[in-house]
């Protein structure tokens, strides 16, 4: 009997303790700042991005049965506004991108990084890929990738589509729909590598027959310029030994090249020009006409609400609600008149059609 009975009490305070753990485990996980959080949601964001490579039926199979409709791809350079806006349309139950469907509208979505180990270097070359150049400089094609330097190697037509890279893209394409999606009769991929903004005529050609949706988002050149011949520019010139205004010549040229080639191929795609700006100041009208164009129903729940959480395992925390609309001000307020003069010399054609405003420094 009393054996009995301590084994019983031993069991019940093992239980609570068991039952308590939980509970603080779960406490500690709701807590933004507690360093247990940061680390299991880094662990998710690495799982959902990376899971891929422990699907091994891509060995196997084909995907035959997937169908492609209508894919979208998002275009435009770095911080141009693209995750932002991807994460607006990935909270539609149909679209699926590398990382999951619309129950993880936040995670990575960019195939040319994700799956870079395995894409055809037409299509990767940022991380995986890249020229030897920047390798041998320890250096990705960040902000690089459109400039004088290394158009060259990134640039892609339809000219240069074979039968092999066909298929090979479509199969990539067919097995994430098949991994990710809810309903894979209606599920529709989306992407945003910015690499890609240089291979529209490329990829068009590629998914000719599945009438692929290309959008460029904008962003006001000047201010963006000022701000890659700070960062990713910057690491590139001081490692080659240029000056400061050979850095921001540079950030000029990719904006350029990147908006000149996507606009030029997209004369024989199906394109959609969108201002960023214009979309965060109104985000309810650009949405609109953005479902419009790709076919989908308007939903404002697709907008950043204060009632939304970003799904556990996200980064860039800061991209969704609030919509903070002075994106371009605090680059705009420090840029020196001389850094206009060199960026307006590269930027002006594209960026006056646009509607972007030279800025008059005094």
């Amino acid at each position: 009997g009393v054996n009995q009975q301590n084994r019983q009490i031993g069991f019940i305070r093992k239980f609570l303790k068991m039952i308590l753990s939980i509970k603080v485990i779960q406490y500690f996980l709701n807590q933004d700042g507690c360093f247990l959080r940061k680390l299991s949601e880094m662990l998710v964001f690495l799982y959902k991005r990376n899971g891929w490579m422990l699907d091994f039926s891509r060995i196997f199979s084909d995907y035959r049965d997937i169908k492609i409709d209508r894919p979208l791809f998002l275009l435009g350079t770095e911080a141009g506004g693209l995750t932002f806006v991807s994460r607006t349309l990935r909270r539609h139950k149909d679209f699926v991108s590398v990382s999951g469907n619309y129950k993880y509208w936040s995670g990575a979505d960019e195939m040319q990084l994700v799956l870079g180990p395995i894409l055809p270097f037409e299509f990767s070359g940022i991380k995986h890929k890249r020229p030897k150049r920047l390798k041998m400089l320890g250096l990705t094609g960040n902000c690089l990738y459109a400039t004088g330097d290394f158009i060259s190697y990134y640039r892609k037509t339809k000219e240069d589509v074979t039968p092999e890279i066909r298929e090979r893209f479509r199969k990539i394409i067919r097995w994430q729909i098949n991994r990710h999606a809810i309903d894979k009769k209606t599920a529709r991929f989306i992407d945003k590598s910015q690499v890609f903004t240089v291979k529209v005529s490329f990829i068009n050609e590629i998914l000719k027959d599945t009438n692929p949706k290309f959008i460029l988002i904008t962003r006001n050149p000047y201010a963006l310029a000022y701000k890659f011949s700070r960062t990713n520019i910057k690491n590139y010139v001081t490692k080659i030994g240029g000056t400061h205004e050979q850095a921001v010549e540079i950030a000029a040229q990719h904006w350029a090249n990147s908006i000149n080639y996507a606009m030029q191929d997209g004369q024989e795609a199906d394109l959609l020009v969108v201002r960023f700006e214009d979309f965060l100041q109104n985000p309810e009208k650009e949405l609109k006409k953005i479902c419009n164009f790709i076919e989908i129903d308007f939903n404002k729940d697709l907008l950043p609400q204060p009632n939304h959480k970003l799904p556990f395992g996200s980064k860039g925390k800061d991209k969704w609600y609030p919509i903070r609309k002075d994106v371009n001000e605090k680059y705009l307020n420090k840029i020196a008149k001389e850094e206009v003069e060199i960026i307006d010399k590269y930027v002006g054609e594209y960026a006056r059609k646009l509607g972007y405003e030279k800025p008059i420094i005094k």
